[in-house]
């Protein structure tokens, strides 16, 4: 069996994953085929690490860029941030992994950012909020020296990463920090916008983020409840939002960007842009980004590469 076919088979077996050791399996598989094509990029592809946009340890940001772009390249900014439940997942959890967005971007004329943010045990919500809503700010006023364009800012969350992201922005912290309508676009990638706080993990981590084990306060604050509490005005003020779902997700993850929908839907009388990625799993599509036969990063990179003004 070949590389490709063991992930494929090892997507549908773990459509519905909820576990670390199943996340570790996808992480190995999509691993071995990165390796396998062995992609050099050491000479177009120019990667700063550890920047710092924060105070705290997890404030770190990486950026990847052509390696001919200059300040004034102009170049579309895919901002990226990463899932892993609130309790792990980095800018790299391997030599590959994420380095693999930053190369996949970089190497198509954009500038790619690497974002990670503060996780449990000793992130509380809404840590992770602030912490997107700095590390956008940083890509704003920095991104020009990587040869990026600050009006052409595209952000996708994925997973743990689209919660923060979908809080961010739909709990008002863009909005007060006065960045809300400076991105092109907002992308959610199977993004964890509802919680299942009646079963774990996502009970006890979400217990655990949130400081309590009261679940209507839980639930209040969960990314989906905020989004459905805003008006007419304040859905439109959020801008260009795109969502995506694997084929093979998990109910979670299902049920918020349902909810976002059905939400959008009724109070917007028009649709939430979504598409499903075929024969993908919650993480086999990121993971496996920049392989070839990887269906959603050219679908990412045109989204990018358009500026939605």
């Amino acid at each position: 069996m070949s590389d490709r076919d063991a992930l494929n088979a090892a997507i549908e077996k773990y459509g519905a994953f909820v576990g670390l050791p199943e996340n570790d399996i996808m992480i190995d598989l999509a691993t071995k085929i990165h390796k396998a094509e062995n992609n050099d990029f050491s000479t177009s592809v120019k990667v700063v690490k550890a920047l710092k946009y924060g105070p705290d340890e997890r404030n770190r940001i990486d950026v990847y860029s052509p390696a001919n772009a200059t300040p004034s390249s102009k170049l579309p900014v895919a901002l990226y941030f990463h899932g892993g439940g609130m309790v792990s997942g980095d800018n790299d959890i391997n030599p590959v992994m994420y380095g693999n967005v930053g190369y996949y971007f970089a190497s198509n004329s954009c500038v790619c950012i690497l974002s990670t943010y503060r996780l449990l045990p000793t992130a509380r919500h809404p840590d992770g909020a602030n912490d997107v809503t700095s590390a956008m700010k940083w890509a704003i006023e920095n991104c020009a020296a990587y040869g990026g364009d600050a009006t052409r800012i595209t952000v996708m969350g994925h997973s743990a990463g689209g919660s923060q992201l979908g809080t961010a922005l739909w709990g008002g912290y863009l909005r007060d920090a006065g960045i809300q309508e400076k991105f092109a676009c907002y992308v959610f990638l199977s993004a964890g916008l509802w919680y299942d706080v009646l079963n774990p993990p996502t009970s006890i981590n979400m217990s655990n983020y949130h400081g309590t084990t009261d679940i209507e306060k839980i639930r209040r604050e969960d990314p989906l409840s905020t989004f459905r509490r805003a008006d007419k005005e304040t859905m439109a003020s959020w801008g260009k939002m795109w969502f995506f779902l694997s084929e093979f997700e998990f109910k979670e993850i299902v049920e918020g960007t349902v909810g976002c929908m059905e939400a959008y839907r009724k109070t917007m009388d028009k649709f939430l842009l979504m598409e499903c990625i075929e024969r993908e799993n919650h993480v086999s599509y990121m993971y496996s980004l920049g392989t070839k036969g990887n269906r959603v990063g050219p679908r990412l990179l045109e989204l990018v590469t358009e500026s939605f003004k």
